[in-house]
């Protein structure tokens, strides 16, 4: 499992729930017509006129200007939590949509740990301030605000508990990790794969756990549902330590590395060429060298030249004998 790897799959998610999030968290007095619960505070009215004034901004898409608004209502004196609490949440908004996922976190993990959230806000505030505080690496805080998410009964969240499944693995905690990542893949919707990061974090932590038939099985998932050239070449590395094989399923699995285009060393290439000429295929055998030679994993000199040219030589006494037996 690679960090980037995460981080990627962490970010797509993010932004994919960004451009709602101003809906998920809107504050108290933004519309006449959807007024605040009546146990909930409100905006005050010089920084709601602000923040209405910078909400329109942005749906028009100017955050540059939207962002100098919401600073004056932070400027505004005798403000009220709630009033600190909204504008914290535009402007974690607001640097979301800039790709400033830095300034995000501190705004959103700002307002998870405030005392004037508002019980309407908890999820979705708790929820992005999980996904940027494990994209930052800051697995303990990210651990902590998932894990309050969890706590709200909220249906499960593959985001939430992939991130949550990372924010364990890099806390060597992989007993956890596991479990959190199998209910991240298990918390996919119908019909779509599960959720590529926690089959990474699952797969890591299996190996670390030393659950190795139980990794080979997730990394099967994983080749089943993305088909990675990484993901395969571990498969394929594994299944040729199974023991039993015979030459001729060494030979299909070397075949299915070079389909699949997964990561071969330079010993694949020999060795799938040896196996080949055992098995009287010369011109597979020359195929598998070439291939490796244009890869730059086989070189063109000592025992790889030697290998090269023996496969050729064979494979064009093999040619001359298949064209005799085609002529008349």
């Amino acid at each position: 499992m690679k960090t980037s790897f995460v981080r990627a799959a962490l970010v797509a998610c993010l932004l994919g729930s960004a451009g709602v999030t101003i809906g998920l968290l809107p504050f108290a007095a933004a519309a006449a017509e959807k007024p605040a619960a009546p146990t909930e505070p409100k905006v005050s009215p010089d920084v709601s006129k602000l923040l209405t004034a910078a909400k329109k901004l942005m749906d028009a898409g100017d955050f540059t200007t939207a962002k100098a608004t919401v600073l004056q209502a932070k400027a505004l004196p005798n403000r009220t939590g709630i009033d600190d609490f909204e504008i914290t949440n535009f402007m974690g908004n607001i640097a979301i949509h800039q790709n400033d996922h830095a300034a995000a976190e501190v705004a959103f993990t700002a307002m998870a740990d405030s005392p004037d959230m508002p019980d309407s806000q908890k999820a979705a505030t708790l929820r992005i301030a999980a996904l940027l505080a494990v994209e930052a690496k800051h697995f303990d805080k990210g651990i902590k605000y998932a894990n309050a998410y969890n706590a709200l009964g909220q249906p499960p969240d593959d985001s939430v508990l992939a991130s949550l499944s990372e924010a364990y693995y890099y806390s060597n905690d992989f007993a956890n990790a596991e479990i959190t990542a199998k209910k991240a893949v298990a918390a996919a919707e119908p019909g779509k794969p599960p959720n590529q990061n926690a089959l990474a974090v699952a797969f890591g932590a299996q190996v670390k756990l030393k659950k190795q038939d139980e990794a080979v099985k997730t990394l099967e998932t994983m080749v089943d549902y993305y088909g990675k050239p990484d993901d395969w070449a571990q498969l394929i590395r594994a299944a040729l330590g199974t023991p039993g094989l015979k030459p001729s399923d060494d030979l299909n699995l070397f075949r299915l590395e070079l389909a699949s285009k997964a990561s071969a060393e330079a010993d694949d290439y020999t060795t799938m060429a040896a196996v080949a000429i055992q098995l009287g295929y010369p011109v597979e055998a020359q195929a598998a060298l070439e291939a490796g030679l244009a890869s730059g994993k086989v070189s063109n000199s000592g025992k790889g030249a030697a290998a090269l040219a023996n496969a050729r030589a064979r494979a064009a006494k093999d040619r001359t004998t298949l064209t005799s037996f085609e002529s008349p």
